[in-house]
């Protein structure tokens, strides 16, 4: 750890009170940095000092922090400093992958997370530290070579890397290590046999796609291919390797050449950041499912105080407000899991619609319909991914309609995907937009509950893979009258083992 706090940290942001927060919290922790107010004056530091890593905001005036990353990674005497990026927004797709492709390792969004930023700036760190120790190395084996004039043997023996050889018909002819190598595996259980024989050495050449027998590699003299691989030492205990793989010719003979680098703890680094921006994107997720629209909330107390000062009906606003509580229960219980039970989801959604036909003196009714297959005790939703829909479809669809309002759920299970339905017989989208522009003098209204859904769903896709999808369509009569709205929404099914695996 004494050797990390050697390298200093350079942070470009364009805000003095984030550098100044960003270097307190870094010093705190033993860490030297430099501090630059733009990317043209984040440049010239980098001309004049040595760092171990850049913390770089993205949003910046004149040169923001992609340009500025895209010069920093252009100069071979910086390319390979990390780069960890600062966002002020929620970091989209498409921030993911312009980072990547400019050359950083991950990003952080603000207020920065001090526990978070401080593991992060250690592993990159370390990473960095590894790779300069590395090519110490490289450069004095180099040099060596040159000065002394060594055989290839001697050359072959002195690489930090374990190399294995393997002759045109895939026997282990020669290693360069004796004994243990580094992952774990003794050279004498290698030399002699065939490569088959060994579990990774199979695995490697399998993920280079090349044929067992080995002859299109050897058709090809110039290839030069990096794969990685796993081995499991014990139980729960991997050790990850990167293996460089390249024809060579030896006293006239090609051979096979597999050069094993241990990039163990760069790999536990990589699937620790990668659990940690999974766990914060299902923390976001149930965040903002207990956020339920202050719409209805505020609307229902509205409600109560209309039932006891214009009706003086006490005995209802009791009532009310014992529903009304029990709703925001079920929000709260259900909030602190990333999935419920479908049955749990319909239960709530029931009191929620009783409460809000309740509110709107029964000026509407409702319909829920499970299709075959679906087991509401065994399978699993989202909590609160239907409810901003059905409130869009009671306050904009049916609130404004004079008679035989309907609202109608339905539940389908198609093969490997759930199907919820909401239709209503409402005045439609159009209608509905048009008479909200009156009531806030055509001043553009966002929902809420639907904004919290949207990006609800963009989480759930980015961490269960494009699988959650959402329709809307506009129905109309035989004259094209509207004549209600659909919304559909597709997710996963998701059973008792399969939310056991994801949790875990």
């Amino acid at each position: 750890m004494s050797d990390l706090r050697n390298y200093k940290i350079l942070l470009i942001d364009d805000l003095h009170e984030n550098l100044l927060a960003l270097s307190a919290t870094l010093k705190q922790a033993g860490y030297d940095s430099d501090s630059a107010l733009s990317g043209v004056e984040g440049l010239s530091l980098l001309r004049r000092n040595k760092y171990g890593l850049i913390i770089l905001d993205v949003q910046m005036p004149e040169m923001n922090g992609f340009e500025v990353a895209e010069l920093i990674k252009g100069n071979s005497k910086t390319k390979t400093i990390p780069i960890l990026f600062l966002s002020a927004n929620v970091i989209e797709k498409d921030f993911f992958r312009k980072g990547h492709e400019v050359g950083a390792l991950d990003y952080l969004t603000k207020p920065v997370d001090e526990a978070l930023l401080l593991l992060k700036v250690k592993n990159f760190l370390e990473l960095h530290h590894a790779s300069v120790i590395l090519e110490q190395a490289n450069r004095k084996l180099e040099k060596k070579a040159l000065d002394a004039e060594i055989s290839y043997q001697d050359l072959y023996c002195s690489l930090p890397q374990d190399v294995i050889l393997l002759n045109t018909d895939g026997v282990v002819v020669n290693i360069n290590r004796s004994g243990m190598l580094s992952s774990g595996i003794h050279s004498k259980e290698l030399l002699g046999r065939h490569f088959t024989k060994s579990a990774f050495l199979t695995e490697i050449i399998k993920n280079l796609q090349i044929d067992l027998d080995l002859q299109n590699m050897f058709d090809k003299p110039d290839m030069k291919q990096k794969v990685e691989f796993k081995i499991e030492k014990t139980s729960r205990t991997f050790f990850y390797g990167e293996a460089l793989v390249c024809v060579v010719l030896i006293d006239g003979k090609f051979h096979s050449q597999i050069s094993l680098s241990d990039i163990t703890q760069a790999k536990l680094a990589e699937l620790q950041l990668s659990h940690e921006i999974r766990a914060t994107k299902k923390y976001q997720s149930m965040l903002l499912s207990s956020q339920i629209n202050p719409h209805f909330m505020f609307n229902a107390l509205n409600s109560v105080q209309y039932f006891v000062l214009m009706k003086e009906d006490v005995e209802m606003a009791l009532h009310f407000i014992a529903d009304f509580s029990h709703l925001m229960r079920s929000t709260l219980t259900n909030s602190r899991s990333e999935f419920i039970r479908i049955s749990d989801e319909l239960s709530f959604l029931q009191l929620y619609l009783a409460l809000e036909c309740k509110r709107l003196e029964n000026k509407f009714t409702y319909t829920i319909e499970l299709g075959d297959g679906v087991a509401t005790e065994e399978l699993y939703i989202p909590p609160m991914l239907i409810q901003p829909y059905l409130e869009n479809a009671v306050i904009h669809g049916l609130a404004n309609n004079l008679k035989d309002s309907r609202i109608l759920i339905r539940v389908l299970k198609q093969q490997d995907q759930i199907e919820c339905s909401i239709q209503d017989n409402g005045i439609g989208r159009e209608k509905a937009k048009e008479l909200s522009n009156l009531r806030s003098g055509n001043k553009k209204h966002l929902s809420m509950g639907m904004n919290i859904t949207e990006t609800r769903i963009k989480l759930l896709n980015e961490l269960y893979g494009d699988s959650f999808v959402v329709t809307v369509k506009d129905l109309k009569d035989k004259f094209g009258l509207p004549r209600g709205t659909l919304v559909k929404i597709t997710l996963p099914v998701l059973t008792d083992e399969m939310i056991f695996d994801i949790e875990d």
